[in-house]
C-alpha cells in the first residue's frame, strides 16, 4: 500500500527580490505612474514602508486598511437633482484621504487577505482613481501582501496583474535591522541576541525542512503560534524593559508567548550576561577604569547601552570609555549614534567626537 510522503521541498523564491531600502526607492521614484505590490513576511516591516516613504517624500501618508473593508466601505451613494431629475454618484471613502486636496502616499495594506474587494480596488491601483475621482496629481499607490496562499498574483486577472508591478521584500539582514533596532533603542542584549543566532531573521522560504529553523514561522509547522519576526522583537525589547519591575520568570514567559520558547531562552541567555557588564552610571563615574569586556557580544552590547543612555552632559565620559575597545566597536558606537535623530546635533558638536571623526573618517557609513 502506498504511503504518502511528506513534503520538505524548499519553497521558491521570487526573482524580484529587494530590500526594504530598495522597496522605498522603488515605490517613491515610480508610484506614481505603476502601483507596486510588495510581497514579504509577515511580521517584516511591510506596513512601516508607509512612514518612510512619506517621510522621504515629504507628503502625507494615508492607510488603507484592507482586511476591515468590504465593497459597499469604498463608495458610498449620493443622489444628487440636475434639472429636474436624479442621478446618482459615488462618494468616495474618507480613508482614500481624497479630501486632503494634495498629493498623498496611499497604502493598500493586507490587499491579499480580501478577495471580495479585489475588483472594487483595481481602478485604485490600476489608474490612481476611486471610481471616476482622480487622486491629487503626484499621487502615489502601492499595496502590500503576504507571502505563499495569500500571493495576490494568484488572484488577479491577467489584465489586471500586466498593469501593477509585483515584488517581494526580503527579510532585513542583520546590519540593516541594526540600523533600525539601536537608534529605536531596541534593548541591546535582544540586538546580540540576534547578532548570535541570526536564523531569527531568516524567511521559511529559505528552509527545506521546518525543523532546520525552530525560530520563525513556517506553514508547514501549525504548531508554531509563537515566532520570531522583526515585530515581534520589538514587542520583546518592551517586555525586556519592564524586566527591573516583572522579574525574570514573568519576562520570560512574556518571551515565550511574543517569540517562541527557543528564541526567548536564547533572548535570555544574552540578559543574563548583560548583567555581568559595567552599569552604565559606573562607565561615567570612572571611563578609564571599569572593566573593558573581552568577547565580541559584550563588547557590542556595551557599545549599544552606551549608545541609548548618553546624553550630552555625559558624552564624553561614555567615549571614553568606548575608546578602549577594538576600532570595530569603536565605529559602530558612532555610527550608531550618528543615525540618532535626537542626538546626532549635539554629538556632531562635541569636540572629542568630530575629532575622531576627522581622524576616522573611512569607518563612517551612509
Amino acid at each position: 500500500m502506498a504511503t504518502s510522503k511528506k513534503t520538505t521541498s524548499k519553497f521558491a523564491a521570487s526573482n524580484a527580490m529587494l530590500s526594504m531600502q530598495q522597496c522605498i526607492d522603488l515605490i517613491s521614484n515610480v508610484g506614481d505612474k505603476v502601483t507596486v505590490l510588495v510581497q514579504g513576511d509577515m511580521g517584516s516591516g511591510k506596513t512601516s514602508l508607509l512612514k518612510e516613504i512619506a517621510k522621504k517624500l515629504n507628503m502625507r501618508g494615508v492607510y488603507f486598511d484592507c482586511t476591515t473593508k468590504d465593497l459597499g466601505d469604498l463608495y458610498i451613494p449620493r443622489f444628487t437633482d440636475t434639472e429636474g431629475g436624479d442621478y446618482v454618484s459615488f462618494v468616495p471613502n474618507e480613508e482614500f484621504g481624497m479630501h486632503f486636496n494634495q498629493p498623498i502616499v496611499l497604502m493598500l495594506d493586507e490587499l491579499g487577505k480580501n478577495r471580495s474587494i479585489l475588483n472594487g480596488l483595481l481602478r485604485v491601483m490600476q489608474e490612481h482613481s476611486v471610481g471616476s475621482r482622480p487622486l491629487p496629481p503626484g499621487s502615489i499607490v502601492f499595496a502590500t501582501t503576504n507571502l505563499g496562499a495569500e500571493n495576490v498574483g494568484d488572484m488577479l486577472p491577467p489584465h489586471a496583474r500586466n498593469r501593477i508591478m509585483v515584488v517581494r521584500m526580503r527579510k532585513p539582514s542583520f546590519d540593516e535591522w541594526l540600523n533600525w533596532a539601536a537608534p529605536a533603542g531596541v534593548d541591546p542584549a535582544l540586538i546580540v541576541g540576534v547578532r548570535e543566532f541570526p536564523d531569527m531573521l531568516s524567511s521559511f522560504t529559505d528552509v527545506e525542512n521546518p525543523q532546520d529553523n525552530t525560530y520563525i514561522y513556517d506553514p508547514r509547522d501549525a504548531s508554531r503560534t509563537a515566532f520570531v519576526t522583526p515585530r515581534s522583537l520589538e514587542k520583546a525589547s518592551d517586555v525586556l524593559k519592564c524586566r527591573e519591575f516583572l522579574g525574570d520568570e514573568v519576562v520570560l514567559m512574556g518571551m515565550i508567548g511574543l517569540i517562541g520558547a527557543k528564541a526567548a531562552h536564547d533572548i535570555m541567555t544574552m540578559v543574563t550576561l548583560g548583567d555581568t557588564l559595567p552599569k552604565y552610571v559606573d562607565i561615567v563615574a570612572a571611563p578609564d577604569k571599569v572593566k573593558v569586556p573581552t568577547g565580541i557580544g559584550a563588547q557590542i552590547m556595551s557599545a549599544l547601552t552606551c549608545m541609548q543612555r548618553a546624553e550630552a552632559e555625559d558624552f564624553t565620559a561614555a567615549f571614553t570609555y568606548i575608546k578602549r575597545m577594538p576600532m570595530e566597536i569603536q565605529a559602530l558606537f558612532a555610527n550608531q549614534l550618528m543615525k540618532s535623530s535626537s542626538k546626532a546635533l549635539w554629538v556632531s558638536r562635541n569636540a572629542t567626537f568630530t575629532e575622531f571623526a576627522r581622524k576616522n573618517f573611512n569607518l563612517f557609513t551612509q
